[in-house]
């Protein structure tokens, strides 16, 4: 119990902010490999980076420049990029400069996923998750299978369901992410361009509760 109290604690400390610094960098096409530009490799235009807070564009060399307090930096690579040596940097008290290399990458859009958010705590509930990460949690009631099959409800019957896709959703590049939190899931789907988002479409959302002993399910 204590080894938890630590730990959140320390996760705590090393999320306190660092002094101002300005980080500068540059985007590029890695065309050799080898993580670092040379010249002659191409350099990208209107590409993101941010540290989560301030988020700065690429100038017409390819060049950035961030004003920050964080020790993270990521970038959010242009549609038909992708990362060639991880799309975040590690900020250090010395640190003056990160440069992101990329590699061209066919993208097939638009591309979808799905995403969920969980809890970030805030500095002045420490205290209260240190607490509640010793609590015992409580022993669920027993839930097996004759209680899942007993609480079946079918919706669509197998001979009435579809037999071709009914929608325009390119299900070969759809993601998703599973969210969970005390006593909910909240679900929605996204469109993005490539990695580079301006329009967003929510192809379903929904919302669960959770609770130790459901009272239906559908039929599989």
């Amino acid at each position: 119990m204590r080894t938890r109290l630590t730990l959140v604690v320390a996760v705590l400390a090393l999320a306190a902010p660092l002094s101002a610094a300005t980080i500068t960098g540059r985007v590029f096409i890695d065309a050799n490999g080898d993580a670092a530009w040379q010249q002659g490799e191409e350099t990208l235009s209107g590409a993101f980076v941010s540290d989560g807070t301030a988020l700065v564009s690429t100038s017409s060399e390819g060049t950035y420049s961030l004003d920050t307090q964080s020790d993270t930096l990521f970038i959010v690579n242009p549609t038909g990029t992708w990362p060639a040596a991880g799309f975040w940097r590690h900020i250090g008290a010395t640190t003056t400069s990160a440069d992101f290399p990329l590699l061209r990458q066919e993208q097939k859009l638009p591309f979808y996923f799905l995403q969920g958010t969980d809890l970030h705590v805030k500095r002045e509930a420490a205290d209260l998750m240190a607490r509640y990460v010793l609590l015992e949690p409580p022993q669920p009631p027993e839930w097996g299978m004759p209680e899942m099959m007993n609480s079946w409800k079918v919706l669509v019957k197998p001979e009435d369901r579809p037999k071709e896709k009914l929608n325009d959703i390119d299900i070969d590049n759809l993601m998703s992410v599973t969210l969970r939190d005390a006593g909910h899931v909240a679900m929605s789907t996204l469109l993005v361009s490539g990695c580079q988002s301006s329009t967003s479409r929510i192809i379903r959302p929904v919302t669960v509760r959770v609770s130790a002993k459901p009272s239906a399910t559908e039929d599989p």
